[in-house]
C-alpha cells in the first residue's frame, strides 16, 4: 500500500484536493494533457487504500478503450493487480453491454438474451437493405446514406416492417433522430426477435 504522501506526490494542490475529498461528488474540469486520468486513478487508489472502499465497489467509466486500458494499467501499479481486477473499468458501451448481458434473464420478456449483438453503422445499413429486400419493398423508394440514422423511412415502410416479427423495431428509426444517440436499442430489438 502506498503511503498517502507517496500517493499525492507529483500532484498540485487542486489535484491533491480532488484525490482526497471523499465526501460528496467531485467535478474535475480540465483540458487535454492536464492530468485528469492521473487524478482519477489516484483518487480511486486513495479510496481503496485510505478510505477502505472495497475494490469491487469501484466503477470507472471512460469514453475510449485506450483510456480504459490506460486507467487499468495505472491502477494495477497503484493498488496491485488483484485489487484492480475486482474493479469495473471500461467504456460506457462496454459496461452497459456487460450490464445488459448480466441482467438478460430479467429482460427476457422484452426479447433480450445474453447473445445479443450491437451493430456498427455498416451492419445497420446491411440490415436495412436486407429488411427492404425481404419485405419486397422498392429499394429506390427509400433514400439511404452511409449513416443508418439518416435513413428516411416512410409510414408504409414502418408499417410493413412492424408486421414482420424479425423487423418490428424498424419504426424506431425516425428521420430526424441520430443512430448514435439512441439507435442501438432499436437495432438490438431488431436482432433479438
Amino acid at each position: 500500500m502506498l503511503e498517502q504522501k507517496d500517493l499525492l506526490a507529483g500532484l498540485n494542490a487542486p489535484q491533491q484536493k480532488a484525490v482526497t475529498t471523499t465526501q460528496g461528488p467531485v467535478l474535475i474540469l480540465a483540458g487535454p494533457g492536464s492530468g485528469k486520468t492521473r487524478v482519477i486513478t489516484h483518487r480511486i487508489a486513495y479510496l481503496v487504500q485510505h478510505e477502505q472502499i472495497s475494490p469491487w465497489r469501484i466503477l470507472a467509466v471512460t469514453f475510449t478503450n485506450k483510456a480504459a486500458k490506460e486507467m487499468r494499467e495505472r491502477l494495477e501499479k497503484l493498488v496491485g493487480i488483484n485489487a484492480s481486477k475486482e474493479m469495473t473499468i471500461g467504456t460506457f458501451h462496454a459496461i452497459c453491454a456487460r450490464v445488459l448481458r448480466y441482467e438478460a434473464d430479467y429482460l427476457a420478456p422484452v426479447g433480450l438474451n445474453k447473445s445479443f449483438v450491437i451493430f456498427d453503422t455498416e451492419d445497420q445499413m446491411t440490415l436495412i437493405k436486407q429488411a427492404i429486400r425481404e419485405l419486397n419493398l422498392d429499394d429506390k423508394q427509400y433514400r439511404s446514406t452511409r449513416n443508418a440514422g439518416t435513413i428516411f423511412m416512410s409510414t408504409s415502410f414502418r408499417t410493413a416492417t412492424c408486421r414482420s416479427t424479425s423487423w418490428c423495431a424498424c419504426w424506431a428509426m425516425a428521420p430526424t433522430r441520430s443512430t448514435k444517440a439512441w439507435g442501438t436499442s432499436a437495432w438490438w430489438e431488431m436482432t433479438t426477435r
